[in-house]
């Protein structure tokens, strides 16, 4: 299932693009460097595990300055846009198949920017700027060809294209102002016209044009690029409610214009939202859910206390060094893994420079995060080389038993393929657990007599787990004791080490 973005190959659109569906498909439509206008589609089912969109085609005759605009009128799929360079005329078109209809010109009206255009019942409902004022204007057609008399929308003026969405009778529109970047919206039906024009929350605030967009339940959703940031933020305003939802910035995708929805009235498939890159061109598209729930989480391997050494042979005058490694792996990725010399240390608190910043983790993902620690005297290189093999093989088998297992049997996958029967987290005991293993096969003879492994740990979440640990703006410090294994005969007492390890959400 895709839970994150996708670029659409192939594809360079220079403003935002335009996004709905026909029942089975997604349809996007975009405006090229040259000002052609360009479409593509895919299936619209939420069991893919990548958008298969079909080549890119040339919309024939059609060129604009600005992105389209794009509806679902009973299955049938309509394209609205304005003139190309300075020509303010606004024109139509329908897809039958795969061929667009010549374009329409919707007579007597003009706009400075790209219009918005929406379906509801059994109309399509067109809104635009004005070509030398900033008024929003709007009409409305049942066929495409005859439109009523352009009128203003009462109390809405606007820098920038409007958004429209339409859900069982009711029309909803969103502008940026015509002189700040506050965002407005206003409501429509035919038996009582436009509603007030009503500023959403103070922190709604964007410099160019928002999208909105309507699921299956109605509830109603706005996206919009930062005021002061290249995010996309999203709110949504529940079906029969009237207080929006506080704003989420989606963290993992950044724009340069206004995103796009696809708005879906099918159970079939989810909302899809559509966006040009920050600094690129390219076109790039995701589930709006799925996106949310998607965080930027920073761990951190952070220090460790040492309330006993593990003591080394008393009859070998050389120094024992503390090696210390931190290991992230996410589903079935390459496991990451990063290393610190810590030197010949007594007992006392250390901090250590480990971390893993910024991981995109989406709830649904599977993560492993794993610790160790040797005390040994064979020098820096052999040590890290152990760390990395050893972090490499156990978190690679948590992350193919977390793949393959449900929670409570992650433990017995894990010890079926590394050779031990372990429970997952390994916590406290975790040398108990993994000693024989960590003092097996990778460790082997090179280190000498009381040369050995004094923390180590494996932690395996969900995203979701994750997500309740550390809510948006706090941090998780968890705090682990980890007795040492019996050290050999002549090798004095077991060590004892308390390791800190954090998470931070961004």
């Amino acid at each position: 299932m895709i839970n994150r973005q996708q670029q659409v190959s192939g594809v360079s659109t220079v403003d935002a693009p335009a996004a709905t569906t026909n029942g089975d498909n997604y349809v996007l439509a975009w405006a090229a460097a040259d000002q052609s206008l360009w479409w593509t589609t895919c299936p619209a089912v939420n069991n893919q595990n990548s958008y298969d969109w079909v080549k890119e085609t040339k919309v024939p005759n059609a060129a604009s300055s600005g992105g389209p605009a794009l509806a679902n009128l009973k299955g049938k799929v309509w394209m609205a846009w304005k003139g190309e360079g300075a020509d303010p005329r606004i024109f139509l078109s329908s897809l039958s198949g795969s061929t667009w209809s010549p374009g329409v010109l919707v007579s007597g009206i003009g706009t400075s920017s790209s219009p918005a255009l929406t379906v509801t019942a059994s109309e399509l409902y067109l809104v635009w700027k004005g070509e030398h004022d900033k008024l929003v204007y709007w009409s409305k057609s049942s066929d495409g060809k005859a439109w009523s008399p352009q009128a203003p929308v009462p109390g809405a003026a606007s820098s920038d294209t409007p958004a429209l969405a339409g859900f069982k009778g009711v029309v909803y529109l969103a502008w940026k102002g015509a002189s700040d970047n506050k965002i407005w919206s206003s409501e429509y039906t035919d038996a009582n016209g436009w509603g007030k024009a009503n500023a959403l929350p103070s922190n709604f605030e964007t410099p160019s044009g928002p999208a909105l967009g309507v699921g299956n339940t109605g509830n109603l959703h706005v996206v919009w690029k930062g005021a002061s940031d290249n995010f996309v933020w999203e709110a949504v305003l529940n079906l029969g409610k009237t207080t929006w939802s506080p704003p989420v910035k989606i963290v993992v995708i950044e724009t340069s214009a206004r995103p796009a929805l696809a708005s879906q009235t099918s159970t079939a498939s989810e909302i899809l939202l559509a966006w040009k890159g920050a600094t690129s061109s390219d076109l790039w598209v995701a589930p709006l859910d799925g996106l949310k729930q998607v965080q930027l989480y920073t761990f951190g391997f952070d220090s460790f206390q040492i309330h006993n050494t593990r003591s080394g042979n008393i009859l070998s005058t050389s120094d024992d060094t503390d090696y210390a490694s931190f290991g992230l792996t996410v589903n079935k990725g390459t496991p990451k893994v990063v290393t610190q010399s810590m030197g010949n240390l007594s007992n006392g608190v250390y901090p250590t420079n480990l971390a893993f910043n910024n991981v995109a983790i989406a709830d649904s993902d599977h993560v492993v995060l794993t610790y160790h620690i040797i005390n040994s005297s064979i020098g820096e290189t052999n040590a890290t080389t152990y760390l990395q093999q050893t972090a490499f093989k156990l978190a690679s088998a948590a992350a193919q038993a977390a793949e393959t297992a449900a929670s409570g049997a992650i433990g017995a996958a894990l010890g079926g393929l590394i050779g031990i029967a372990i429970p997952v987290p390994i916590i406290g005991s975790a040398l108990g657990a993994l000693g024989g293993w960590l003092l097996g096969s990778f460790w082997g003879v090179a280190f000498p007599d009381c040369d050995g492994p004094v923390a180590s740990a494996v932690h395996v979440f969900t995203g979701a787990s994750l997500r309740a640990l550390a809510p948006s703006g706090r941090t998780y410090i968890s705090t682990e004791n980890n007795p040492g294994v019996n050290s050999p005969d002549g090798c004095g007492s077991n060590s004892n080490y308390d390791v800190t390890w954090s998470l931070n959400v961004g």
